[in-house]
């Protein structure tokens, strides 16, 4: 089998087997299509993306005469993890290429991207918002505490296409879930006593994280079906497809709760080993 070919992107930056191993955006967007789409990689790999960039409107992004830069920075700190720099591929259709290697890639988690769009005078045009999700890489072996993946929500939920037999697409956005995935741990960094922060990619328990997330977007989900319940008849048939709000809603603050249950009773056994751990006595080293 012959060697890959190198690929030269407009002479900004060389790539190896990018026909073969190039990386689409994710297409789970809302049905407005104007929510922010999810680029995924997988840690650890040479990685080549391509992507087409549209404004809020749905019109794409003329490049010609630009430069484009792809930035990630984390979600909570926006500390600048890399910024790349793009090969325009078609200027009309707003079309873009970059490789990402290894070095470059943070760990498993989501992060905030954007795409940078600057003139000939460094003035820039337009920001076209983006996440990043670095899924964990089988070779590297994986951690227990590796933070919650897209996909995984996904499969505890069912939420695909073939598995939506009445809506025949994904019930959720990859940004709805991003949001999903943010709010448990928002409840923990707020929720007395302060033990610390963790960021939105080092929460390290999933079980209960996975149970706050879904519980997060069903909630959500009775939202929009209370919004849309409209009874009609067709055909001699009654039809009331939107009817689901009070189930949805009854199993999500069931899992909220339990969320919250788990935070509370967490943080109290952390504090009360704090505390033997800290204060003088007889109970100053039980091994803690």
């Amino acid at each position: 089998m012959p060697d890959d070919s190198t690929r030269d992107f407009g002479g900004q930056f060389q790539a190896v087997g990018a026909d073969r191993y190039r990386l689409p955006t994710s297409p789970f967007r809302s049905d407005s299509g104007i929510s922010i789409p999810v680029n995924t990689t997988t840690a650890g790999t040479s990685s080549v993306v391509e992507d087409v960039l549209k404004q809020p409107n749905g019109n794409v992004v003329k490049l010609a005469n630009n430069t484009v830069h792809y930035l990630v920075q984390e979600t909570l700190d926006g500390a600048n993890i890399l910024t790349e720099l793009c090969g325009i591929i078609d200027a009309d259709k707003g079309i873009v290429e970059y490789s990402l290697s290894p070095d470059d890639l943070p760990g498993p988690g989501v992060y905030l991207a954007a795409y940078n769009i600057t003139n000939a005078e460094g003035l820039l045009l337009h920001q076209v918002p983006r996440y990043l999700q670095v899924t964990p890489n089988l070779t590297q072996g994986l951690s227990s505490q590796r933070p919650l993946s897209i996909g995984e929500i996904r499969l505890a939920l069912r939420d695909y296409p073939d598995a939506n037999t009445l809506l025949d697409e994904v019930e959720f956005s990859d940004e709805e879930i991003i949001w999903a995935l943010t709010r448990p741990v928002d409840i923990w960094n707020s929720t007395p006593p302060d033990l610390g922060t963790h960021g939105y990619n080092s929460f390290p328990y999933r079980a209960p994280h996975l149970d706050g997330a879904i519980g997060e977007l069903l909630s959500v989900a009775a939202h929009h079906y209370m919004r849309n319940e409209l009874p009609y008849q067709s055909a001699g048939l009654s039809v009331n497809d939107k009817a689901k709000a009070g189930n949805y809603l009854q199993l999500s603050e069931t899992l909220k709760a339990k969320f919250v249950n788990f935070v509370e009773r967490k943080k109290y056994e952390l504090n009360i080993a704090g505390g033997f751990r800290f204060k003088p006595g007889p109970y100053g080293n039980l091994g803690y």
